[in-house]
């Protein structure tokens, strides 16, 4: 198995990995329906979660889980998930909107 291993002067630590689910099935939502968007947890990480290259507000965002109603359109949600030494991760999910 192969660990990368990331260094920031203070810390050494695992780089941290992105991982993107929804409890939508397939993803798929109708416009305006609710979706919680989930990223895998990582000690002591911090979650940025973009929609659509937009920063998403804060106040849906708690910890590394994301939560909208705001997707009346196909959309593609991102996370960056930092860790404690200042590496990244990103990952995407699309989220369909059925006309």
């Amino acid at each position: 198995m192969y660990i990368h291993i990331c260094r920031n002067f203070n810390y050494v630590t695992p780089d941290p990995v992105a991982n993107l689910t929804s409890d939508a099935t397939a993803d798929t939502i109708c416009a305006g329906d609710t979706i919680i968007i989930t990223a895998d947890p990582v000690a002591g990480a911090t979650y940025t979660f973009e929609l659509n290259g937009a920063p998403v507000p804060a106040g849906q965002v708690v910890g590394n889980v994301y939560t909208t109603s705001a997707i009346t359109a196909e959309s593609t949600v991102e996370v960056t998930v930092t860790s404690a030494g200042g590496c990244s991760d990103t990952d995407t999910i699309t989220v369909l909107v059925p006309l």
